[in-house]
């Protein structure tokens, strides 16, 4: 746990050093520079890539975390897997463009009605498709030999400090909006750059041609293993990103803004999970590789707790400040529609935490179909409930979708895990931290408003901070949480 807890600390430091620039991104520059249906169409483009993501890549991001293990013991053999999965990836992006050419009509028809504006700019999504593919890739090769902190830095930050860069140039009509979304490609080209010059410098990039680790037979098993994880991939990416794509749809790119502004005042909360899920997957793959179930059940309960731990915090902070934040927001009147969507998926975002790493286990054990087959039954059911709720709640509505599904994925995974392996994340110190939780809300809701919201964001997140952290490290709740703060303030508690 010393790795990934080491790892995924300095990852989410980066990350929220990220989330202090998104902050400023999110909650002011685009509300104060954009409209809401500029901010929808922003925000929507991505999403539209990351759900073509999986056919682009013939699912073989995944394989790279799975088989590097294999690779890594032979001569040449990382190298040849690296040549082998940018060539693969090339094959699927073409695969992929033939189909958006086919169904072009049936594409622009889908937005037309509300979203018209998608159209204009499809080709961003279908060029940062590409982009996102190789950097998966690359960044699958980071997770293998645990280095993700660089990675993580020049996604959550320096992409963010790129955007920020560009909206000062839109603030100052240096540059068109039309100029702006164009830009999206020059940001995340860049990020990408950065990516293959770090790898290189680590000597982790190499390109080899010469196939010899690399056999028909393991060829084979490779895309196997991709080709069906594209099923399982598709609906991870579902569950992330179509509540966008329908809430466009249905009422349009304004609501998507409104929605996506919310959404990320919460989605702060699962910065650890991503973190410490990165890291903790080859760990888990190695640990499957020598058979040691006893470390991954170890794992799998630590990670839990100290997740837990610190999404409890973040959510109390998030709530106990929800007015505060929103009265940074230019057009805060627009925008505080969405409050109903920071409490929805800030409490399924916890709770994904909470549920620890049992999507890793199962993806690196023997039954990993399971999970691809879980995912993707889960991802159609998110479609409909997206579709039944939207209809009937608005944004409220994608974002019940949203948290009803994570639920239920959870679920379903973490009862797979305990009739199969016999693993389990809870331990009655997750009963403890929501108490203390529950505890340390009660009384910081009591605390008067300042009048001055600076004032009050700071008082109520240190009160918050200090209530809820004393008992949690007196009563040594997490032991990696205890030595981390006492090596970085000498105190023991």
């Amino acid at each position: 746990m010393g790795i990934v807890f080491k790892q995924g600390s300095l990852t989410t430091i980066s990350s929220y050093l990220g989330v202090i620039i998104g902050y400023i991104n999110v909650l002011w520059l685009f509300p104060a520079i954009l409209s809401p249906e500029q901010i929808g169409l922003v925000r929507l483009l991505p999403s539209i890539a990351y759900l073509l993501l999986p056919f682009c890549q013939l699912g073989l991001a995944q394989s790279v975390v799975k088989f590097f293990p294999l690779f890594n013991k032979q001569s040449g053999g990382r190298e040849e897997l690296l040549t082998f999965m940018i060539l693969a990836n090339i094959v699927g992006f073409g695969l992929t463009l033939a189909f958006i050419k086919i169904f072009q009509p049936e594409i622009i028809g889908f937005f037309q009605d509300k979203s018209a504006l998608v159209n204009d700019y499809f080709y961003v999504s279908v060029v940062l498709l590409l982009i996102f593919s190789i950097s998966a890739i690359l960044e699958s090769f980071s997770k293998s030999i645990l280095k993700i902190v660089i990675p993580n830095v020049i996604r959550d930050v320096v992409i963010r400090l790129l955007t920020s860069a560009f909206l000062a140039l839109l603030l100052f009509g240096i540059i068109t909006f039309t100029q702006f979304v164009n830009g999206l490609i020059v940001i995340y080209t860049i990020g990408l750059l950065l990516l293959f010059s770090y790898l290189i410098k680590k000597g982790i990039m190499g390109m080899r041609t010469r196939f010899q680790a690399l056999n028909s037979l393991l060829c084979r098993q490779i895309l196997g293993y991709g080709l069906f994880t594209i099923l399982g991939a598709t609906g991870n990416y579902i569950i992330l990103h179509i509540d966008q794509v329908m809430i466009s749809k249905m009422i349009g790119l304004d609501a998507n803004g409104i929605y996506t502004t919310a959404f990320y005042i919460a989605v702060v909360i699962e910065l650890p999970r991503r973190a410490i899920g990165q890291i903790s997957l080859p760990l888990v793959s190695r640990f499957f590789e020598s058979k040691d179930l006893a470390s991954i059940n170890k794992l799998y309960k630590q990670v839990s707790v100290n997740q837990m731990i610190v999404g409890v915090l973040i959510l109390i902070g998030i709530i106990v400040n929800i007015n505060n934040l929103f009265e940074l927001v230019p057009n805060k009147e627009i925008y505080q529609t969405g409050i109903n969507v920071v409490f929805i998926i800030g409490l399924a975002k916890l709770f994904d935490m909470i549920f620890s790493i049992n999507n890793e286990i199962i993806l690196m054990s023997e039954f990993y179909r399971y999970n691809i087959l879980f995912s993707f039954m889960v991802g159609l059911f998110c479609v409909l409930m997206n579709w039944i709720l939207i209809q009937s709640m608005g944004i409220d509505g994608a974002a019940l979708a949203t948290g009803i599904c994570l639920l239920l994925f959870n679920v379903v995974k973490l009862l797979f895990i305990k009739i199969k392996l016999d693993l389990w994340p809870f331990t009655m110190n997750n009963l403890y931290v929501g108490l203390i939780g529950l505890v340390v809300y009660f009384i910081v809701q009591q605390i008067p408003e300042m009048g001055n919201v600076p004032v009050d964001i700071i008082l109520r997140s240190v009160i918050t901070t200090v209530l809820f952290s004393f008992p949690v490290l007196y009563f040594e709740l997490s032991l990696e949480i205890n030595e981390a703060v006492h090596k970085i303030t000498g105190i023991k508690i």
